[in-house]
């Protein structure tokens, strides 16, 4: 999913589709609406920001049966 709206989002970079463009490809869940799957090298996890007030989900209790 990150790898095609990447490949989309680079054509809008370009110029070859607008930035209203995008909502139209999304709307359509068309595949082939939007750009090229972009390749996997070079896009990675950089950081992961969670919000400080939100308290953790309580652990499962992993010890049944």
């Amino acid at each position: 999913m990150v790898r095609n709206l990447v490949g989309t989002y680079a054509l809008i970079g370009k110029g070859t589709l607008s930035s209203g463009d995008m909502s139209k490809i999304l709307a359509a869940a068309d595949r082939s609406a939007a750009g090229r799957t972009a390749p996997a090298s070079g896009l990675y996890l950089v950081t992961v920001d969670y919000e400080t007030s939100v308290s953790p989900a309580p652990p499962e209790n992993n010890n049944r049966l």
